[in-house]
């Protein structure tokens, strides 16, 4: 049923790679044409994968907390896949479905969405850069990036998923005005947030967005917001200001979830016509 090539534990009739570790070399014999679900996953000791012409399917979270990976190819000929910046992304859908501590995200138009999971438990990565030919950020893209303190989102981003950016080292975030919808639990637990800055295209804020961004002091709403989620701020003990660019009674209108502020202290929301206190 199985056999092993490279360090790589592979299902002999489908062809799968179903495990590997951080000294796999996948075979380039065409003895493997997929990479299974979370076949790499948790391998912190993985520092570079070449992928052969051979793999035309790469299955869910087959990189995911991989901290130590810096190197992503893709062997040229490969119709489904290429490689680019460190960067593995799926050329026909151009969307970006893993990278790494060094990736650098190309800017000619190739890439368009990154996926779910993408950069998930990068730890090592500090910085990146979103081109503005990126129209959304996939669940779970940028989780658990504990070194990633700041990212800019360009105005080419429509929407940001659930859990994109939960338990990441970001210390202050710009959503703008592009941006139409913000998932669930997306700065879940980002707990060197301080402040946050949400466009004008921005019309609900899910439930849990900002759940124990303990540092979080003050945060700009614009007045197109009509809903805040079910525990959006809970446990944001450290805020002290939310700015509304509407009037109070537009603020008092806003359809507000269970306990979306429990667990702060007292704060003011200061709108265009006067200023509320959290009482």
């Amino acid at each position: 049923v199985y056999h092993s090539a490279g360090n790589c534990l592979i299902e002999t009739e489908s062809k799968t790679l179903i495990a590997g570790c951080k000294n796999s070399v996948i075979p380039k014999d065409g003895s493997v044409t997929s990479i299974g679900n979370s076949a790499f996953s948790g391998c912190s000791g993985l520092t570079s994968i070449t992928i052969p012409d051979s793999v035309t399917s790469i299955g869910d979270n087959v990189f995911v907390s991989c901290g130590s990976l810096e190197s992503i190819i893709v062997e040229q000929g490969n119709d489904v896949y290429h490689s680019a910046g460190n960067c593995l992304i799926e050329t026909e859908s151009k969307t970006l479905i893993v990278g790494c501590k060094s990736s650098v995200i190309p800017k000619d138009g190739s890439v368009t969405s990154i996926g779910d999971y993408a950069f998930s438990g990068c730890s090592g990565l500090t910085s990146v850069t979103i081109p503005d030919s990126v129209t959304s950020i996939g669940d779970y893209a940028f989780s658990g990036c504990r070194g990633l303190t700041s990212v800019m989102i360009p105005d080419s981003v429509t929407s940001i998923g659930d859990y994109a950016f939960e338990v990441s080292g970001l210390t202050s975030i710009v959503i703008p005005d592009s941006v139409t919808s913000i998932g669930r639990d997306t700065f879940f637990a980002c707990r060197q947030l301080t402040s946050v800055t949400i466009g004008n295209g921005v019309t609900s804020i899910g439930g849990s967005t900002f759940y124990l961004c303990e540092s979080l002091t003050s945060i700009k709403i614009s007045d197109s917001v009509t809903s805040i989620g079910i525990q959006a701020f809970y446990l944001c003990e450290s805020l002290t200001s939310i700015n509304f660019g509407g009037t109070m009674a537009k603020w008092n209108a806003i359809s507000k979830g269970q306990m979306w502020d429990d667990g702060t202290n007292e704060y003011k929301v200061i709108c265009t016509n006067g200023t509320l206190n959290k009482s």
